[in-house]
């Protein structure tokens, strides 16, 4: 039975998508990778707030017509660099065996590029790259 999933990528404007009954996850990835230009592999599928694992059909997620899922692209970390993006096979099922993604929010300054003193909770700034502490 075909039915319409209301798709929407990025948290942009969605877009309606025509899906059998047993249309897998990996399949309207597929989809949706087409029409966005993007590799399968790196997106996930979100309904209800959860993961949508890549081997579940459509009708096994509930997702009934007119259903809105939100698919958005798996962030990439430099410690994937051995893995080349997008190669998630159909049966692969990533919800839970890897990290969480590093925080979009949280900026690691201990490797500043700015020369600078600690002093306290304050954080001086040199204008000279002398070493010393302003006094």
């Amino acid at each position: 039975m075909s039915r319409s999933v209301f798709v929407r990528f990025n948290s942009s404007h969605g877009f309606p998508v025509e899906v059998e009954s047993d249309t897998s996850i990996f399949q309207l990835k597929e989809v949706v990778a087409k029409r966005r230009g993007v590799p399968a592999g790196q997106l996930r599928v979100i309904f209800a707030g959860k993961e949508l694992r890549n081997d579940l059909s459509v009708q096994s997620c509930d997702l009934d017509q007119q259903s809105i899922v939100h698919v958005v692209l798996r962030p990439w970390r430099e410690d994937q660099a051995g893995e080349a993006p997008g190669q998630d096979g159909p049966h692969s099922t990533t919800v839970g065996s890897e990290r969480e993604p590093e925080s979009l929010t949280r900026v690691d300054l201990s490797s500043s590029v700015l020369p600078s003193h600690s002093g306290g909770l304050a954080v001086i700034l040199n204008s000279d790259d002398t070493g010393t502490l302003p006094a």
